[in-house]
């Protein structure tokens, strides 16, 4: 690859001092030699090239061997050199910053009308995203803690005529007055667990919502509080393992996690990794004995990274050397361990879902929703990953709380008496003789 995808301060150097036969007198001055300019003098300074510096990041130091050298290309003492000044033998060299500045979101404007400030957190932080000391990064790019805000314009207050001087004295005790401490919202805590604190934007503004400064100090409310964002992550610990070996010397291990009290887990940089427990030691060290006996490998992973699953090891007979040797030769001893077992990896992520919503609409069709989100453990995914999309439940579904009532429909009158006249009565008596001589000519 092109040598400018790889960090030039960091290249291992590619030449080395050598020494070979002694040079003669008529030979040139080589480079990186200082001669004295007085002849009666025959040494002079000799040094090599510069180390790598000493820190990948941030400062640290750089060395190179310097020897006062005789007029044959030997060693002589420095006293014999000190008519000319030595060059430096080590040196501070920087390479890239240790950290990077971090900044958080911008809070809100401190008012809601005029000019006004906002602020924001600017952190410093590690590779592994962790607050370190505002040393470790580059000071002249640390990123703005504040920027003026403009609202809209605050409503306008009736002004006095320059013309009247009691009215304008009237009027700037009001004003007076009227100067207030104005805050902003808290900003994010400055640490992720245990005690942080949080600051906020306080000016003094005058009725219009410009800058003042006749506010009393002593009203002034604070720019910083104390935070409190949850515990810290410490180092737990569970039951140590079969050993790997009965007799000899074998391994045990244990988890040994980085986590918080609720059980949320963090990469091993978030707790103190000098504090961090040993997950394995040495086990049943003494000395086999010479007969045959079962020997067992430690369990490999479970094969579930969630859920239920399986895992395994090797079994084999061995003798005193350590030696495989056919089984048989140990089932006379004990049982045969077993080479699996269940095991349960972590909580599987899973889909969650909360109580459906009211009706879009209060008659006929509408639609309602609810939220569904995927978990993992005690937390929310994100980007719910993990979840299996196919089988995500639905968020909104139609619903219909009642039918939204008709532009048409019947209405009734009131029931009214009919009497049959005489010939209306005949034409009914007629009828029903047919019907009853239909019914009787049909049986």
């Amino acid at each position: 690859m092109d040598d400018t995808e790889c960090n030039a301060a960091t290249r291992p150097t590619d030449t080395q001092d050598c020494e070979v036969a002694q040079c003669s007198s008529s030979h040139p001055v080589p480079p990186g030699i200082k001669v004295s300019s007085n002849q009666g003098h025959r040494t002079q300074w000799r040094f090599g090239s510069w180390t790598q510096c000493s820190a990948s990041c941030g400062k640290g130091t750089r060395m190179r061997y310097v020897s006062c050298r005789d007029n044959q290309g030997g060693v002589a003492e420095e006293t014999a050199c000190a008519h000319l000044p030595k060059p430096p033998a080590r040196e501070v060299c920087s390479v890239v910053a240790c950290g990077q500045w971090k900044v958080l979101e911008w809070t809100a404007c401190s008012v809601t009308c005029g000019q006004g400030k906002t602020t924001r957190q600017v952190l410093c932080v590690n590779f592994s995203d962790q607050e370190v000391d505002a040393s470790e990064c580059d000071p002249d790019d640390h990123p703005a803690l504040e920027q003026d805000c403009a609202m809209p314009q605050c409503p306008s207050q009736s002004r006095p005529s320059p013309s009247s001087p009691k009215t304008i004295t009237r009027s700037n005790v009001v004003h007076s007055h009227s100067h207030q401490w104005r805050t902003g919202p808290w900003g994010a805590c400055s640490s992720t667990c245990a005690g942080g604190f949080q600051r906020r934007v306080v000016v003094c503004q005058d009725e219009n919502g410009y800058p003042a400064k006749s506010c009393e100090d002593r009203s002034r409310p604070s720019e910083q509080q104390s935070c409190e964002s949850g515990q810290c992550p410490q180092w737990v610990y569970g039951n140590w393992g079969e050993c790997t070996k009965p007799c000899g010397g074998g391994m045990k291990t244990r988890l040994v996690v980085c986590q918080r009290p609720n059980g949320e887990r963090f990469n091993d940089l978030s707790c103190e990794i000098h504090d961090k427990p040993p997950d394995q030691e040495q086990c049943n060290t003494q000395q086999c004995p010479a007969s045959p006996q079962w020997s067992t490998d430690p369990w490999s992973s479970c094969s579930a990274s969630c859920g239920r699953g399986v895992k395994f090891r090797k079994v084999s007979c061995v003798i005193g050397s350590g030696r495989s040797i056919p089984e048989e030769n140990c089932r006379h001893s004990s049982p045969k361990p077993s080479r699996q077992r269940r095991c349960r990896g972590g909580r599987c992520p899973k889909w969650k879902t909360g109580s459906w919503g009211e009706c879009s609409a209060s008659c006929g069709d509408g639609v309602q929703r609810r939220e569904v989100f995927c978990q993992v453990g005690d937390r929310r995914s994100p980007a719910e990953t993990g979840c299996v999309q196919r089988s995500r439940p639905a968020s909104s579904q139609s619903c219909r709380v009642a039918d939204c009532p008709s532009r048409y429909r019947w209405r009734e009158g009131d029931w009214q008496a009919h009497y049959r006249s005489d010939e209306e009565q005949l034409q009914l008596d007629v009828a029903m003789m047919i019907l009853l001589m239909q019914l009787d000519c049909f049986k």
